[in-house]
């Protein structure tokens, strides 16, 4: 527009040098008395660097995903200047590099293990630079929940020696990130220690409790008995973890025995106060 007192042309929009390099403009001038006198103006619009363009979708990931997984897709990108443009992250949601960006493509990658239960998504700030101009794109990431494996710990554990068939040895102790799930539990051999896991068995296979399968005997096995454990989860898979137990035997006082049985001894009649037998 321009004004008519003045004389001065101002832009009514944001011009385009790729869509339009110049303009042909008319003005017209006219005095008091009526006079008009127009005279032709050619506007030539000088180019600038245009900022880049760059639209993510957001995305999701698995939370197993392994390092390196590609999160989504490479951005729709666009540059009128035509210009080589790069990526980089200039913050996320959280502190550390869970995401890492191809710095030619755009593309997202897992750049350290993930964890539903604890950050279920993550918002990802791009920085799109086409080496004058930068735009920044930030872009969603949904973490989909995966099942974790449950965690087995070492145990020992105490008994003493007389405990009966079925008595208590104690719970194992497990952890599992996924809320919900059943679990079942399995004895089995450790090398080296071939026999000990017969001694003991799981209650039930969905109960932690130990307890004694066998007869135990301080004075034969004076070590403690070593087995493994397996806890195994409900969820996609059946996710396992083992672990070790050590079960120490307590000595008991065992009651004292005949070393011979049903012996037959002579004794004369009038025998009074002779030794008869030891």
């Amino acid at each position: 527009v321009i004004n008519e007192t003045s004389g001065v042309m101002t832009t009514t929009r944001v011009l385009d040098f790729e869509a339009t390099v110049s303009y042909v403009v008319y003005i017209g001038v006219n005095d008091l008395y009526g006079d008009i006198s127009t005279n032709e103006v050619i506007l030539f619009v000088n180019d600038t660097n245009d900022a880049p363009s760059a639209t993510y979708v957001a995305a999701s990931v698995a939370e197993a995903s392994p390092v390196g997984t590609v999160v989504g897709h490479p951005p729709a990108v666009s540059d009128q200047d035509g210009d080589v443009v790069t990526f980089s992250i200039s913050s996320q949601s959280l502190s550390g590099a869970t995401f890492s960006v191809d710095s030619s493509s755009g593309a997202l990658a897992v750049a350290q293990p993930l964890n539903f239960e604890a950050t279920a998504s993550y918002v990802v700030t791009i920085d799109v630079n086409d080496g004058t101009n930068t735009t920044t794109v930030d872009v969603n990431v949904n973490v989909q929940d995966s099942n974790d494996a449950p965690v087995a710990q070492d145990l020992a554990f105490s008994i003493f020696e007389n405990a009966s068939y079925g008595a208590t040895v104690g719970d194992v102790v497990y952890t599992d990130e996924d809320t919900g799930q059943r679990h079942s539990f399995s004895i089995s051999q450790l090398s080296g220690y071939a026999g000990d896991e017969s001694l003991f068995r799981f209650a039930d296979t969905n109960d932690p409790t130990v307890s004694v399968a066998g007869a135990l005997d301080f004075e034969a096995h004076p070590d403690p008995y070593r087995f493994q454990y397996t806890v195994q989860d409900s969820g996609s898979g059946q996710l396992t973890s083992t672990a070790y137990v050590n079960v120490t035997l307590m000595d008991s006082n065992a009651a004292p025995s005949f070393v011979e049985r049903n012996v037959i001894y002579n004794v004369a009649e009038n025998a009074d106060g002779e030794a008869v037998f030891n």
